[in-house]
């Protein structure tokens, strides 16, 4: 939509799908950032192209983009903060803890509930799907099937001793956010804690307040630069005291803009990290769980191949998919 308002030259194609064949530079690389910052491990029902599941949309270390540094600094310095936890309101910027795991995404096909990462049905997939069936009492599956049935994508972290044997004691899964399927947009964090509440389920903290230094307010106007590199200093000393627990990997700042950022822990920085894709590959569970593991893979059947997910490196991720 953003490329047609600037370049309207498009040439019709299959039912539901439009392929640009001549747009102008700066529309085509906005269209590029858009598809990169929204393409990466979207869920699509190949008959229909109906939206399965919709995750984050890409979002970037505090500081790592030259192109809006200006802007961090400015919403970092000028936001209002929230209040104290658990009184979370509305337009002001939350920290929220950024739990160490593996992102998985609830969807609903033919009446039954599956979870993917962004590369898809993926093993690691299917073993927190196993999780699901079977963790408290079922309850995050009724949160999960009810957020889908009003157009909601839950979001979960999937952490595990098998995935982390040095930081996890037992297989958990946490609700982050829910994010609506067809507009994008987030439910309220406050909304989501009531809803976490009423069903009794596992949901990401809201860490404290923030307010920044004095001394970066004066810095901001002479070097973003290094303004950046104190908030980033500052947050982190916060981080340290107000941490729900040790060991944990970050925050996910949200403004009341919408800009969303991430920030690690020094702690975290400091230890050595671990690629997803590699324990994918070495991910064991105990036997009990992998035989449910087994079980709910035998009951993919035929249609386990019926949906694609966008490429997280390909800027066409999702067209490339639909074509």
């Amino acid at each position: 939509a953003e490329a047609a308002a600037a370049d309207e030259r498009f040439a019709p194609t299959s039912p539901g799908m439009s392929l640009m064949t001549s747009l102008s530079a700066p529309a085509a690389a906005r269209l590029e950032a858009r598809l990169r910052m929204e393409g990466r491990g979207i869920g699509i029902l190949r008959a229909s192209r109906r939206v399965l599941c919709r995750p984050y949309h890409k979002f970037w270390h505090l500081g790592a983009r030259d192109d809006q540094r200006d802007r961090e600094v400015s919403e970092l310095l000028t936001a209002p903060p929230q209040p104290p936890v658990p009184d979370v309101a509305a337009g002001t910027l939350l920290l929220v803890e950024k739990v160490d795991g593996v992102m998985v995404q609830a969807f609903a096909l033919d009446g039954r509930l599956f979870l993917a990462t962004r590369s898809g049905r993926t093993r690691v997939a299917i073993q927190a799907e196993a999780l699901l069936a079977h963790a408290d009492g079922g309850r995050t599956a009724a949160l999960c099937a009810h957020a889908v049935g009003a157009g909601y994508t839950p979001l979960l972290e999937f952490c595990s001793p098998a995935l982390q044997p040095h930081r996890f004691d037992e297989p958990t899964l946490t609700l982050t956010a829910l994010r609506h399927r067809g507009a994008g947009l987030y439910l309220p964090y406050a909304t989501l804690r009531l809803l976490a509440l009423k069903y009794r389920v596992r949901l990401a903290s809201c860490l404290g307040g923030w307010k920044p230094p004095k001394e970066i307010r004066l810095l901001a106007e002479k070097d973003p630069r290094d303004a950046i590199e104190r908030l980033a200093t500052a947050l982190r000393q916060q981080l340290e005291r107000h941490a729900p627990r040790k060991g944990f990997e970050g925050i996910v700042i949200k403004m009341p803009s919408g800009l969303t950022l991430k920030l690690k822990a020094t702690t975290f920085i400091q230890g050595k990290q671990q690629r997803v894709a590699a324990l994918e590959e070495n991910y064991e569970l105990p036997d009990a769980v992998q035989r449910a593991v087994r079980a709910s893979e035998r009951a993919r059947g035929p249609g386990s191949h019926r949906c694609c997910f966008g490429a997280a490196s390909l800027a066409g991720g999702v067209c490339a998919q639909l074509g």
